[in-house]
């Protein structure tokens, strides 16, 4: 029998037979409880829908008709009145529990071999992590499940002089994931991360503590007087870690942590700047053994030169196979034509690997493809990547899958685009990808470049049926006259950023002229629930971010499910 009161449980399962062993299931565990069952075919539950009468959630994942539990979990999951959840997976995919964990379910249990004893045991483990969870609910905390990369930032562009950023980067954590799992991995991040903001809550400091990426946390703290400029803080965090051990299963995890600190002394400074020069740093820290920092000043950006080391590495990483994509998953939010209606879209990024297995963000890689001109070898090698994708998903069963990708204006004055597309669809067997690529042109580079952009609009669209989207849209000034002038189908903007930051009314005026030209919209850089409130708000139909999903290294694949 489950230890804790239960007096309400809800099952959200699409196989009625499953929803029915549940019920039994619970009768004997938890006597004397009401058991909702609900069934995802009749859709998704409304915004008013009463979460907070359950004592416990069982989500599955597989909801059938293209739905999952992840999604409906980073949708409601908006207050601390959501219920404790159990999330059911069909097979042992370890992306998919990571996942759960980080958008708030508090265990999760395999459909294949469950038994009783195995369902009391997640549910006395979800409901105790939920009361630990709910008693740090009361005051700021470090978000370990979803990312606030952007949140933090727009917190950068708004540093004062005596401000104090500190990066710390778990060493090779690729390969720690190669190693040990990616469950276990970011059991490990999780952990460093609490330890970090135990630190920092515990101290003298005012700040804040943000996992800003799988392997990376971020510290700001505000106006810092002593004279060691943070290289205090520096060393307190390699005593911390020298002298904590984490273990799962019993067995010790052996890590290392790369520290970087800026000290801010003059005023006015930007976020890419001071992740420019912590990512420097940080790639200094690692060549010295064990939890080593590096503290310095910070420089202006006619200070911050080209590394030419991580420039070979960069360079290199195209020919030695160490770029790897990122998907980001866009969320439908209305109903959708016809021909978006089954497709499932994902915004194409990347990053690269260095040969020592640690991973060189965009932040540090794209300025260097700039100044080496290797922009069309990049967008050449992401687009190649997602032909690769559709190549390897064409069967009927395994879904629809559709692509956004940036286009550099490298690639848009590129004549030979068209004739090096279809030598490689025809290399990749791929017949048809109407639909399916989505090339994204932003404003700027469609003003500069406009003749080429028009042709390259008109030819790969009349031939290929590429979509194309509009980025970089901040207003409605010029919208209209571009819009009339070329066929795009898609309208990006990220309206609740810092250097956006859009009224309702502004973004419901992008709406309108985009709905004329029959352009779905797409907001981007959801950070918050307010922003996804008002993004749902404002008859957008599709919204992305860190908020609703972190970028995955794999396009998540739904689980067949067999009862």
């Amino acid at each position: 029998m489950a230890e804790q009161n239960i007096n309400q449980i809800l099952v959200i399962d699409d196989s009625v037979d499953f929803r029915n062993l549940l019920v039994k299931f619970f009768g004997s565990i938890c006597p004397g409880a009401a058991v909702d069952a609900y069934d995802p075919a009749d859709g998704k539950p409304s915004e008013t829908f009463a979460w907070d009468k359950y004592d416990l959630l069982i989500l599955d994942y597989d909801l059938g008709n293209g739905e999952n539990g992840l999604e409906w979990l980073r949708l409601y999951k908006t207050s601390s009145s959501f219920p404790p959840t159990i999330m059911l997976t069909a097979q042992g995919n370890e992306e998919t529990v990571v996942n759960a964990f980080r958008y708030g379910a508090q265990d999760y249990l395999r459909k294949d071999g469950l038994t009783k004893r195995r369902m009391i045991e997640s549910i006395n483990n979800a409901l105790k992590k939920y009361k630990e969870e709910s008693k740090k609910a009361s005051t700021e905390q470090l978000s370990v499940h979803i990312y606030k990369k952007e949140k933090f930032y727009r917190s950068l562009d708004k540093v004062k002089n005596k401000d104090i950023i500190i990066l710390i980067e778990i060493d090779k954590f690729q390969s720690l994931k190669y190693d040990i799992g990616m469950l276990s991995a970011d059991k490990t991040a999780n952990f460093i991360s609490e330890k970090i903001l135990k630190l920092i809550t515990d101290s003298e400091y005012t700040g804040e503590v943000t996992r800003i990426g799988d392997s990376s946390i971020a510290i700001l703290i505000h106006n810092y007087e002593k004279d060691d400029k943070g290289k205090i803080i520096c060393e307190r965090l390699c005593k911390q870690f020298n002298d904590t051990k984490f273990e799962i299963d019993g067995k010790t995890i052996d890590f290392s942590l790369n520290i970087a600190s800026i000290y801010i002394s003059d005023e006015p400074t930007d976020a890419e700047t001071i992740m420019k020069q912590l990512d420097t740093a940080c790639r200094v820290a690692r060549d010295k053994p064990g939890h080593s920092y590096v503290s310095s000043e910070l420089k202006n950006k006619e200070q911050l030169e080209i590394d030419e080391k991580l420039s070979e590495i960069v360079i290199s990483a195209f020919s030695e196979d160490r770029v790897r994509p990122l998907y980001q998953s866009l969320l439908k939010l209305s109903n959708m034509e016809s021909r978006f209606e089954s497709m499932e879209y994902y915004q194409v990024r990347i990053r690269l690997i260095d040969p020592d297995g640690d991973v060189i963000e965009a932040r540090e890689f794209i300025p260097i493809v700039e100044n080496k001109s290797i922009q069309k070898e990049m967008d050449r090698w992401v687009i190649k990547s997602c032909i690769h994708e559709i190549a390897k998903n064409k069967s009927p069963e395994s879904g629809n899958s559709g692509f956004f990708i940036a286009l550099t204006e490298d690639s848009l004055t590129d004549m030979m685009l068209s004739t090096w597309l279809e030598s490689e669809l025809l290399v990749q067997g791929v017949s048809d990808i109407a639909n399916v690529l989505v090339l994204e042109i932003s404003l700027d580079n469609y003003m500069e470049y406009e003749e080429q952009a028009c042709f390259m609009i008109k030819t790969l669209g009349e031939k290929y049926n590429i979509l194309f989207a509009l980025t970089g849209v901040s207003g409605s000034s010029n919208l209209e006259n571009v819009l009339s002038q070329s066929k795009f189908d898609f309208i990006m903007i990220s309206p609740f950023t810092s250097e956006n930051n859009m009224s309702e009314n502004k973004i419901e005026n992008i709406v309108k002229i985009g709905k004329n030209f029959s352009c779905a919209l797409v907001a981007t850089k959801i950070e918050d629930n307010d922003a996804m409130v008002t993004a749902m708000s404002c008859d957008l139909d599709f919204i992305s971010g860190f908020f609703l999903q972190p970028p995955q290294e794999n396009i998540m694949e739904t689980e067949v499910v067999e009862v």
